[in-house]
């Protein structure tokens, strides 16, 4: 497992090197490859990178290793999870980083254990510094858009502005807008909902 993250992070694999990780399926290989990636930004990237090669509309190739990280989501894999999500969205150069599919899927299998995950996010969110700048720059709206729930979306409002940041209410309208598309289950309900409250 070492190995392939070592060959994924400097890119000097093949990009199907990816598939290997699809066949981790223990509990401790699971911990063994978070632990490894969890924090780090240049395997983050290259993952990210490569994604629309593997995940398209019609197959998710990376549906593999998600069904894994949830068969093996105890807390401490979950809280790897976490970080692995805000190296996402802190690194440099992971534009779009929440149209990805892999992480909009972890942030789904998060808040399916912990239903107040998108409030953690925002509270990690309020506490960075400089890296704040890059969460905006690479699209956190698109996993905002599948945390939502329609009975938060009054309070958020109140909490997505330039307090929060100067492009944060612009992430929040995207986010409701992006709900409908991006998995949300109740996502038409949240657009209607959003529209009424004239964000």
């Amino acid at each position: 497992i070492g190995f392939f993250i070592k060959a994924i992070s400097d890119d000097s694999a093949h990009i199907y090197a990816r598939n290997a990780l699809y066949s981790i399926d223990t509990e401790d290989g699971i911990k063994t490859l978070l632990r490894g990636i969890a924090e780090n930004q240049q395997f983050v990237h290259e993952f990210l990178d490569n994604e629309s090669i593997f995940n398209k509309k019609d197959k998710q190739a990376d549906k593999a290793l998600i069904e894994s990280l949830r068969k093996y989501s105890d807390q401490e894999n979950r809280n790897l999870i976490k970080k692995l999500i805000i190296t996402a969205f802190t690194g440099e150069k992971n534009y779009r980083a929440g149209d990805s599919y892999f992480l909009q899927q972890l942030a789904l299998l998060v808040k399916s254990k912990e239903p107040n995950y998108l409030q953690e996010i925002i509270s990690t969110i309020r506490d960075l510094q400089e890296e704040k700048n890059r969460v905006f720059i690479n699209d956190i709206e698109g996993v905002i858009s599948v945390l939502l729930d329609i009975d938060q979306l009054a309070e958020l409002k109140n909490v997505f502005n330039d307090t929060l940041h100067h492009h944060a209410g612009y992430a929040f309208a995207e986010a409701i807008r992006l709900a409908t598309k991006n998995g949300n289950p109740n996502g038409p309900a949240i657009l209607k909902k959003g529209i009424e409250l004239g964000i």
